[in-house]
């Protein structure tokens, strides 16, 4: 007599996604982010642990289940248009569930206390154009920023959202010299908005930082990051920025009493609010500045109404939650948006603002805070040994010409640009190693020779392309001698 086999119910467990995998053919690619765990065994499957999870199929997003009052994820399936909330994602490379150590640190925001806030609902019919104005409102309510950059603040929260289709990104600051102008008001207005904002403090450490970077993935939002205040999150922050900017760029760390390589995960948005600077030109080059000025409106509350910001706080991240599923496949970049004017590093860092304003105020704001940003650079350039010794040369000499270290040394102090005391020794080093001019020798000592595209190429780093045609009077006079025997 043969035995009837038992039919198998569902595993135990909540809702899922993407079903299951019916063959190796029919596997989806994925793409997720902040993996926290090495993944264990499940049965046959593996299970991993995850804040998000992307492919043709479906968007999965950590969120915060207020009936479990624990954290889950909203999945949307990207075909039907439909979301709804799954403790447990099963994708045909393995099971997801949320990041294990999210106690004390995965909050909705408001009474709750944490550090990353998500999103609990995704709330329908929500319009680019109307969320927008319902950002910039939520902005100006709270904090006063300046003329036209509260544009460049809207289009960065909703970059955060979409932020993981683009190879690069930009970051965000919040600068002022003086204390009282609204620079922590600004950081956490702005970053409550944020896609996935994780709040860190000056006093963090590097290694926890990293490690809720790689875990979660969403966006950093430090306050007191400067330099000047030689805090252990900045010096190694400044680290992680110079690799989180681009996608594919993890730090190698030993972790482990056995200490094994690993790889963590720094891709991703930041907002700052300090109010010096990195100290680093690369990571200067990649942040847009917004310096903040003192309140003027009283409509600005000094302080903040706690549960009502908590609650339009939320709000606007379930409205975003769902641009995001909505809005993902279409965002693209437009090469023809670049600026000719600007260093290629700053287009880079623009061409993903550029795809997600669609209008031109916004556009605007983004194209004055990239300009910004490309003239803060030079006139920091210009302030350093290699910035004045050029100037130095430019003042003296123009294409074609040699130069020698003791005459640029001399204009240095003519024009008034040696209060560092640089010898001659120095601007000969400054010449070759700094500005790497090639040196040669002769009778009087050692020269170097200004080739036509070596002279136009410094003089474009420090901002100066408008001397690139630039000769001294001896240069000028051989070529009218030469014109005048043509003739």
């Amino acid at each position: 007599m043969k035995r009837t086999p038992k039919k198998r119910g569902p595993r135990p467990g909540a809702n899922r996604i993407a079903g299951k995998q019916r063959n190796r053919e029919d596997s989806i690619p994925t793409r997720s982010a902040g993996q926290a765990s090495r993944p264990i065994s499940d049965g046959d499957r593996p299970v991993r642990h995850a804040a998000s999870y992307v492919d043709e199929k479906i968007i999965a997003e950590l969120a915060w289940n207020r009936g479990e009052a624990q954290p889950d994820f909203i999945g949307y399936n990207r075909r039907t248009r439909k979301a709804n909330h799954v403790s447990r994602l099963d994708t045909p490379n393995g099971a997801i569930e949320p990041p294990e150590s999210w106690q004390g640190i995965v909050t909705p925001g408001g009474p709750v206390i944490g550090m990353v806030f998500v999103p609990t609902d995704c709330i329908p019919n929500c319009r680019g154009k109307k969320l927008w104005k319902q950002v910039a409102d939520f902005i100006n309510r709270y904090v006063e920023l300046p003329k036209n950059a509260v544009e460049l603040a809207v289009a960065y929260v909703f970059l955060t959202w979409v932020f993981d289709v683009f190879a690069e990104i930009p970051y965000l600051a919040f600068r002022a010299l003086a204390s009282g102008r609204g620079k922590s008001r600004a950081l956490g207005t702005v970053g409550a908005i944020c896609y996935r904002p994780m709040f860190c403090g000056g006093g963090s450490t590097a290694a926890s930082t990293l490690r809720l970077l790689d875990m979660f993935c969403g966006t950093l939002v430090a306050d007191e990051f400067d330099q000047h205040h030689h805090t252990e999150l900045a010096a190694s922050l400044t680290r992680i920025l110079n690799q989180g900017f681009q996608r594919g760029r993890p730090l190698l760390k030993c972790v482990g009493d056995e200490h094994k390589t690993r790889s963590f995960q720094c891709f991703g948005p930041k907002v700052f609010a300090f109010r010096h600077g990195f100290g680093d030109d690369a990571t200067e080059s990649r942040t847009l500045s917004i310096r903040m000025e003192p309140r003027t409106r009283d409509a600005v509350p000094i302080n903040l109404p706690p549960d009502r910001f908590d609650r339009e706080a939320r709000t606007l991240r379930n409205r975003l939650l769902t641009w995001r599923f909505t809005n993902y496949a279409s965002v693209k970049l437009d090469p023809k948006l670049a600026n000719k004017n600007l260093e290629d590093r700053l287009n880079q860092i623009g061409l993903p603002l550029f795809a997600v304003a669609r209008h031109e105020d916004a556009r605007a704001a983004i194209r004055k805070a990239l300009q910004n940003t490309q003239d803060r650079i030079m006139s920091d350039r210009m302030d350093t040994s290699p910035g004045r010794v050029w100037q130095a040369v430019v003042s003296m000499a123009g294409p074609g010409d040699r130069v020698r270290p003791g005459e640029v040394a001399a204009q240095l102090n003519k024009l008034g640009l040696n209060d560092v005391g640089l010898s001659p020794e120095t601007v000969g080093r400054v010449l070759k190693k700094e500005l790497e001019l090639l040196g040669k020798q002769d009778g009087k000592g050692t020269f170097y020779t200004l080739r036509p595209e070596r002279f136009s190429d410094i003089s474009r780093r420090f901002g100066m392309a408008s001397v690139k045609t630039a000769t001294t009077a001896k240069t000028a006079r051989k070529r009218l001698s030469v014109g005048r025997r043509r003739r």
